[in-house]
């Protein structure tokens, strides 16, 4: 019974997401919503993720990003309620 016990706590902690796993999440759509050119996509992903590390958005705010991420026409208006704080969320996907 004990090594099931570690087993869950293993997969649990497999499963939680890290700060860099939602910096990814958020920052991959925001960027490829606000920028055309790959090279202008990556930048500011790196930008982005630079930006979350030190300022990172609530767990609604990324859930929201990634249910919207295939929306890149409403993806801010919809997400923005939940993305209200002192960073909001235009300035991680630069200039909207």
């Amino acid at each position: 019974m004990h090594r099931f016990a570690i087993g869950w706590v293993i997969l649990f902690a497999a499963c939680t997401p890290t700060a860099v796993d939602d910096a990814i999440s958020v920052c991959q759509p925001l960027c490829r919503c606000t920028e055309t050119l790959p090279g202008a996509q990556r930048d500011c992903a790196a930008s982005c993720t630079l930006q979350f590390e030190r300022d990172p958005l609530d767990d609604t705010c990324v859930a929201c990003v990634v249910e919207h991420a295939d929306r890149c026409s409403t993806l801010i208006d919809d997400c923005r309620l939940s993305c209200l704080q002192a960073t909001p969320l235009p300035s991680y996907g630069g200039p909207l």
